[in-house]
């Protein structure tokens, strides 16, 4: 503290505490003028009015009272302490309250009604009776002017404010004034007590420090006067112990003689030092400088409290607006938007951006800025996190990043050329992290030099830590969010899977459930088959290859584990997963980076696995993995439910199948209909490209193809060569995987060339255990091979219908025997006949020739030749006395030989072949205008062979001899036609006979007849 000093003159030093008044002005303006050597100081409030009274040497003290502030406790504590007994008086602006007052501690009272007169004169009473006191040091002089100095400074509004550049730079300057020093520091101490670091320094001679940073080591000076809390004065630096180790490097540089160190005191705690330093002669420092000195360094101290408050309000005010912006927000780019515009104020910047790290935490990308107009945005941009140090740095020690020169750090190396395009100077990175894990970046970018404090990084942190807690408050949202629609998602899937769906919808919706889940950008579903072999049942973005890669290569891929142990397998980078090179090969071949396996599985067993593909590395969170499993549980019961229900499709589908292969089996006509009913049901019980049925020839020892489908005229194949031959020498079912490289097949080259795999050959073998014939069925090169459940429906198919087969070969030759007794019973009939025997066939050739030239197809033109040898077969039913009668039919006996039609169509009609022949027999004698017989058909009614039947007849029997007329020539038989045509015959049928005549002139020829018969003919005209 000062002491108490004399003055070379009369002094008489007025603390005026308050306001004053018009009046008061008045009266001290007055004595001033009469009693020059009186000095006032103001100050306001009782906190200045005592460090006033403990530091000057104050004669009067005038306090300025309004009856809002009636409190004079201060003054009575003052009034009743020796150190400040001073004369008191009381000046009251306003009228006095009713309460009383403690007038005791007044040496007067001035009220305000009161004349200015009564002021004066008391004030000039006491400086009247104001003992004389003379010189006794020569620092009064500096003493007055300190004082004055100091008050002025203390009532400044600059420690107020709290801007502590300002106050530094108005207490520096003072204190070199006052000195008539050269240079005044300010250093402050760091958290590591061992550096002081450079915060302010006037320089008269505007001389720059050679650095910003001391260790106190090196500096014994600095570190006196911080260890013993004391000021530290050197005369001459070159001489004194404390100084003179610098000399050389440091005082000579600045041309620093002399020296005083004063510690800075916040609340008890040294905080840094402030120098003053005299350039020239060496100097002796007189006590009350080395005093001034402390109380400089004590305003240092208050200026350091003042703007550590504003500080601290303006943090508390930042960090409230901060919280304000983040605590509710459910918008992350517009809550760090606010956020970065409130840190750009608070650091006067021109930009801040927040940039958030993708999950993978592999790129960081600029949401949110603030910045000024004409600063380019940084929006959208993406940071990489590797390769980049500064990055590296900050996710790995999660502290704030202070970086005073942006453009030359090699921490920001990477980005030297964009910190000098954008102009960024010094920057500040703040990372922000979520539990331990680094999320996201703050940055802060200055265009001029900035030397971030302790503070500032201690700040930054703060603000981490509240967005840090923003963000995972809104990570909880979303994920709370995506949790409950993937929740309702899912129940929504698990719903569509209940529904009754065939396995390929069923697949695929599972399939486009697990995109909509995981957000992949492909998928794939595998399933185990029915033998046991795995196979692709769906895929999405995926190329044809891939499936065929991956079952060729299961064994090499880690998801083989999926399938075999029922284990998932997520991989967030296959990058990293060095363990498995072949999938790292495939993933970069098929362009994906993260993947996904889970197993469906089914009561136990694994019946597949659901694959997801991510173009990008994919963190796999725990809720989200826990969700897919339950998916992957659904879908498998969906898969199996399907399949059993398809199952049971199936088995319903074949049992009808085999039903309607009974059904049409027994009653196929003959062995091509077997073989024809066969291969469709073969068809519809596999799904196969090929079908081909042989019959076993024993007398030619070979296999005669009788049917085929899929396969173009099938050749014969001897009995004991190739599959065939295996087949009949096991009598088993024989299955190949390829008949192109089978070791039985006999040839390749044709399996080849129609692009032929799988196939399977079967045994039509009958219930007494005889191999009638061969059933083969193939399928196209890579399509799946036959199973045994396929070789076993088509066993039951192929002994059904080697049955068949065998009663179509029986039937057949009884038919064909039938058939020859039917025909030598129509030869015997013309024998019998009365007419040429050979009646018949010389008809049955002309009825060929106009079948043909009508174009009628082979088997009805067979069945018209048959029909013409056996038209009059019914005569046999016919007694001689009728048939051969030399005169007209009467009465019964044309009704009896109107029966001959009926009575050979029952006996052709029992051969089923010839059933079409039964209906033109019956139909011979009909005539176009309806009046033949049996029915009395006409016009198209009539069978087309009946008709064409009808004119050869009649043709013929108009150009043969007869015993009772000789034969008409060609050309009255053609004039009786035509004149007949459209009555008794089809006049179009009758121009084809006409046609063929003139082409064919052999057929024209009559025969001779054998006998002489004396019947005339209903055929005769």
């Amino acid at each position: 503290m000062l002491q108490a000093v004399q003055f070379r003159e009369r002094t008489f030093h007025i603390l005026l505490v308050g306001n004053e008044t018009a009046s008061l002005r008045r009266s001290l303006e007055k004595l001033q003028h009469r009693f020059p050597f009186i000095v006032i100081t103001t100050v306001q409030g009782p906190e200045q009015a005592q460090w006033a009274l403990e530091r000057l040497p104050v004669s009067l003290l005038v306090a300025v009272l309004t009856a809002r502030k009636t409190d004079l406790t201060w003054l009575r504590r003052l009034s009743s302490t020796e150190a400040h007994a001073v004369p008191i008086i009381l000046c009251f602006a306003e009228d006095v309250p009713d309460a009383p007052f403690p007038v005791d501690i007044a040496y007067d009272i001035i009220y305000p009604d009161d004349p200015p007169e009564r002021l004066y004169a008391r004030v000039a009473t006491l400086v009247e009776q104001s003992p004389s006191r003379t010189q006794e040091d020569a620092s009064s002089d500096f003493f007055v002017r300190q004082s004055q100095a100091l008050f002025r400074l203390i009532t400044s509004p600059i420690f107020a404010r709290g801007n502590l550049d300002e106050a530094l730079s108005t207490i520096t300057r003072l204190g070199a004034d006052l000195l008539g020093v050269a240079r005044v520091s300010v250093w402050r101490l760091l958290e590591d007590g061992r550096t002081l670091e450079s915060l302010w320094a006037f320089d008269r001679d505007q001389i720059p420090p050679p650095r910003s940073r001391l260790d106190l080591q090196a500096y014994p000076r600095y570190r006196e006067a911080l260890e013993t809390s004391r000021v530290v004065a050197a005369q001459d630096v070159s001489r004194d112990p404390r100084t003179a180790e610098l000399s050389a490097t440091y005082w000579n540089v600045l041309g620093i003689r002399a020296s005083i160190d004063a510690p800075i005191r916040v609340r008890g705690r040294i905080v840094g030092v402030l120098c003053c330093e005299h350039r020239g002669a060496p100097r002796d420092w007189l006590p009350e400088e080395i005093h001034f000195v402390n109380h400089l360094s004590d305003l240092v101290g208050q200026a350091f409290l003042y703007a550590e408050n504003e500080r601290r309000v303006r943090e508390v005010t930042l960090l409230g607006k901060i919280i304000s912006a983040t605590a509710l927000a459910d918008n992350l780019q517009e809550a760090m938007e606010r956020v970065c515009a409130e840190l750009a104020h608070f650091f006067g910047a021109p930009q801040a951006a927040f940039a958030l790290l993708n999950p993978q935490g592999t790129v960081a990308e600029v949401i949110a800025e603030y910045r000024q107009p004409g600063r380019p945005s940084a929006l959208n941009e993406t940071i990489p996190v590797e390769g980049n140090p500064s990055m590296a740095c900050l996710i790995e020690h999660r502290q704030p990043l202070a970086i005073p020169d942006a453009q030359h750090d090699p921490l920001l190396e990477p980005v030297h050329d964009l910190m000098r395009r954008r102009g960024t100077v010094s920057l500040l990175l703040i990372p922000i992290t979520v539990g331990q894990r680094v999320v996201g970046t703050l940055g802060i970018d200055m265009v001029t030099r900035y030397a971030f404090t302790q503070e500032d990084l201690t700040l930054a942190q703060h603000v981490a830590a509240q967005i840090g807690q923003t963000l995972e408050r809104l990570n909880l949202l979303n994920n709370m969010k995506r949790r409950t629609q993937q929740l309702t998602r899912l129940a929504l899937l698990g719903e569509q899977l209940n529904r009754p769906l065939n396995k390929e919808e069923v697949v695929s919706a599972v399939g486009q459930g697990i995109l909509e889940l995981t957000g992949a950008d492909r998928a794939a579903i595998f399933l185990i088959g029915d033998e046991g072999t795995p196979y692709c049942a769906w895929v999405h973005n995926l190329p044809p290859e891939y499936p065929e890669v991956v079952m060729k290569n299961l064994e090499k891929l880690p998801g083989f584990l999926t399938r075999t142990q029922g284990l998932p397998f997520m991989i967030p980078d296959i990058k990293q997963a060095t363990n498995f090179p072949f999938l790292q090969r495939l993933a970069q071949r098929f362009h994906y980076r993260a993947i996904g396996i889970l197993p469906l599985i089914y009561e136990g067993q694994v019946i597949g696995a659901v694959s997801c593909y991510f173009e990008q590395p994919h963190i796999w969170e725990e809720d989200e993995v826990q969700m897919l499993y339950t998916f992957a549980r659904q879908a498998a019961i969906a898969i199996q439910n399907a399949r059993l229900v398809r199952s049971l499709q199936e088995r319903i589908n074949q049992l009808s199948v085999i039903a309607r292969a009974s059904t049409a089996l027994r009653g196929a006509a003959d062995v091509k209909e077997v073989a024809a009913d066969a291969m469709e049901h073969a068809l519809q019980l596999v799904a196969a490209d090929v079908v081909l049925v042989h019959l076993v020839d024993e007398d030619r020892q070979q296999a005669l193809p009788i049917g085929s489908k899929g396969l173009l005229s099938p050749e014969p194949i001897p009995l004991n060569e190739g599959i065939v031959g295996q087949v009949i020498r096991t009598q088993r079912p024989y299955r190949t995987d390829d008949l192109v490289r089978d070791v039985h097949s006999r040839c390749q080259h044709f399996w080849q060339s129609a692009g032929i795999g799988p196939g399977l050959s079967l045994p039509l073998r009958t219930t007494n255990g005889h191999i009638v014939g061969i059933l083969t069925v193939a399928r196209k090169q890579s399509s799946p091979p036959f199973t045994a459940n396929e070789e076993a429906l088509l066993t039951t198919l192929a002994e059904m219908a080697a049955n068949a087969l065998q009663r179509a070969l029986s039937h057949a030759e009884l038919e064909a025997a039938y058939l020859e007794i039917t025909l030598a019973l129509a030869r015997a009939v013309d024998v019998r006949d009365t007419y040429t025997s050979d009646h018949s066939e010389r008809m049955a050739d002309l009825a060929v020739a106009v079948a043909r030239r009508i174009g009628l197809d082979e088997e009805a033109i067979h069945h018209i030749r048959l029909a013409a040898l056996l038209h009059d077969i019914g005569k046999i039913g016919v007694p001689d006395t009728i048939l051969h009668k030399p005169g007209p039919l009467i009465g019964e006996e044309w009704v009896i030989m109107k029966k001959h039609p009926e009575i050979g169509a029952e006996i052709v009609a029992p051969i089923r072949k010839l059933r079409p022949v039964a209906e033109i027999i019956l139909a011979h004698q009909e005539r176009y205008d309806g009046s033949g017989y049996p029915r009395g058909l006409k016009g198209t009614e009539i069978p087309l062979g009946a008709r064409i039947l009808a004119v050869v007849d009649a043709y013929s029997a108009m150009t043969e001899d007869r015993v009772y007329r000789k034969a008409m020539s060609p050309e009255e038989a053609i004039a009786e036609l035509k004149r007949c045509a459209g009555t008794h015959f089809d006049p179009q049928i009758v121009e084809v006979l006409l046609h063929v005549l003139e082409e064919a002139s052999d057929l024209t020829k009559p025969t001779k007849p054998k006998k002489d018969p004396s019947q005339t003919e209903e055929g005769d005209t």
